[in-house]
């Protein structure tokens, strides 16, 4: 047999074989048996197609590609993909139909993961990092659709607003997601990510956020909840003036300054 040295580009043919990231595939698979997320998503559909199968196969499509749910069900319609997940060909609202159930069941799917991993790697101490972003809509929009403070460059459209808690580093894991309307301050939304683990983290653990959802209620909550925060201070427009009348040169003329009436008042003693 001989061995090949050199690739030949200018004798490539077209055919008709697929290339198909089946690694992704047996991560989904392996992540969700490993936290027992297939039986907790299985248990909110007993009919029909596998709705574990549906989730695992729309989370390792979107590990990769990460385009719109019916390039989703052209990706899953694959024989590779079905014949490794043990998929029958089924029409794309069954798959629009699971993604439906599991919007409907996301906080139960959520805390069952969250649970299950903080009992296998949680730290005595779950410092745990909140942020938040807003997802714009164009066409048809939900309930939840709403005209906000855009986070994205799009203030005329409308948008949800969407939270994660995340574990801080190590491990660094999301633990959290909530879902709120695109009119939503980042305070109150605040109340919601915190309200959705807080009785899954440990006391004493520290609360780390931006300065949005810097605000009283929320502050009180945390400290009642026997932890610890970390924060920005929220800044008004006086500090804003004085944060854009500093610079470098300023503040070494004005040490410069200071320092020769030092010199010239220790030379001149009264």
């Amino acid at each position: 047999m001989s061995k090949q040295t050199r690739f030949r580009t200018f004798q490539i043919k077209h055919n008709d074989n697929l290339s198909v990231p089946i690694g992704n595939l047996i991560w989904a698979q392996a992540f969700f048996e490993r936290f027992g997320l297939d039986e907790a998503v299985r248990a909110f559909k007993t009919k029909g197609t596998d709705l574990a199968k549906l989730t695992e196969a729309m989370v390792a499509y979107k590990a990769g590609d990460n385009f719109s749910i019916l390039r989703c069900h052209e990706f899953m319609m694959q024989r590779p993909v079905r014949e490794t997940l043990g998929l029958p060909e089924f029409d794309i609202r069954g798959l629009y139909r699971a993604v439906e159930i599991l919007g409907e069941h996301k906080e139960a799917i959520v805390t069952a993961f969250r649970r299950r991993f903080l009992a296998e790697y949680g730290p005595e101490v779950t410092d745990t990092v909140f942020d938040w972003t807003s997802l714009v809509y164009f066409g048809d929009k939900p309930d939840k659709a709403m005209r906000g403070h855009s986070k994205d460059g799009h203030p005329e459209e409308c948008q949800v607003t969407v939270g994660v808690a995340q574990l801080a580093k190590p491990p660094g894991v999301p633990i959290g997601l909530t879902v709120m309307p695109g009119n939503t301050h980042d305070g109150k939304h605040m109340l919601e990510t915190f309200g959705q683990v807080r009785e899954d983290l440990s006391d004493g653990s520290t609360m780390i956020f931006d300065a949005g959802a810097n605000n009283k209620t929320v502050l009180d909550a945390i400290v009642e909840d026997e932890k610890h925060y970390l924060t920005r201070k929220r800044f008004n427009k006086s500090d804003d003036a004085i944060l854009a009348c500093f610079s470098e040169d300023s503040r070494d003329a004005s040490t410069r300054r200071e320092k020769s009436t030092a010199t010239s008042a220790s030379s001149h003693p009264v």
